[in-house]
C-alpha cells in the first residue's frame, strides 16, 4: 500500500487536545509512530453531553514546550506552544489545526456514541533563504534572524514581550567568495 499523497508524509507524533462548548480542555491524548492516511483514526473519549472541537499539532519534540496544560482549567486562548531558546528548526516541520464541533448526546440516553471530527493540519514553519551576492570576500559576512515570534497560540497570534529568538542559520559560500547563502527555518 502506498503512502497517501494528501497527508504529510513527514508526521512522527500528535498531541490532540478536545474542548468543550466554552472553549475549557476535557481531555487530551499523545500518540507517537503516526502514519497519517484517509484511514486513519484516533479515539478520544469524553464524558457527557455537548459540542466539542479537537485542536491537532503535530511534530511537537524537544525543540518545544506547551505552558502549563490542565484538563478543566486551560482554554483554547490559553494553550500557548513555545519554542526552546536553544531549538534549530532546521529540516524540521510543526503542523497546527482544529477540526470542526462534534455533537455529543447524553451517555445515560443513548448510551455509547462515536462522533467524528477531522483536523486540518497546516504547517506553521517557515523556510527563509537569504542571499548576498556582489560583494568580495562574501565568507567575512553573516546572516541572522532575531524576532519575539518564539511562542504560538492557536488564533495565530504572539504573545507581547516574548523572550528574543535568535534562528540558527547554516551558511555557505560560493567558490569565488561573492555570495553568501542563508537558510533559515522559523516559526
Amino acid at each position: 500500500c502506498g503512502v497517501d499523497s494528501l497527508y504529510p508524509a513527514g508526521i512522527r507524533n500528535l498531541n490532540v487536545y478536545a474542548f468543550n462548548e466554552n472553549d475549557i480542555l476535557v481531555a487530551q491524548q499523545q500518540v507517537s509512530n503516526v502514519t497519517l492516511s484517509s484511514q486513519y483514526k484516533m479515539l478520544i473519549p469524553l464524558i457527557g453531553k455537548g459540542a466539542f472541537t479537537f485542536i491537532g499539532w503535530a511534530n511537537v519534540d524537544n525543540s518545544y514546550q506547551f505552558w502549563d496544560v490542565k484538563e478543566g482549567v486551560t482554554t483554547k486562548r490559553d494553550l500557548l506552544l513555545k519554542l526552546n531558546q536553544t531549538a534549530d528548526l532546521t529540516d524540521k516541520k510543526l503542523y497546527m489545526g482544529e477540526g470542526q464541533a462534534v455533537s455529543l448526546p447524553d451517555p445515560a440516553e443513548v448510551g455509547s456514541y462515536y462522533g467524528y471530527s477531522a483536523v486540518n493540519l497546516l504547517e506553521i514553519t517557515n523556510r527563509i533563504k537569504v542571499i548576498l551576492q556582489g560583494v568580495p570576500h562574501a565568507s567575512d559576512f553573516s546572516a541572522e534572524i532575531v524576532s519575539r515570534n518564539g511562542s504560538y497560540q492557536l488564533n495565530g497570534a504572539m504573545p507581547l514581550n516574548s523572550d528574543l529568538i535568535n534562528y540558527p542559520s547554516h551558511e555557505s559560500v560560493d567558490a569565488a567568495d561573492t555570495i553568501l547563502t542563508a537558510n533559515f527555518t522559523t516559526l
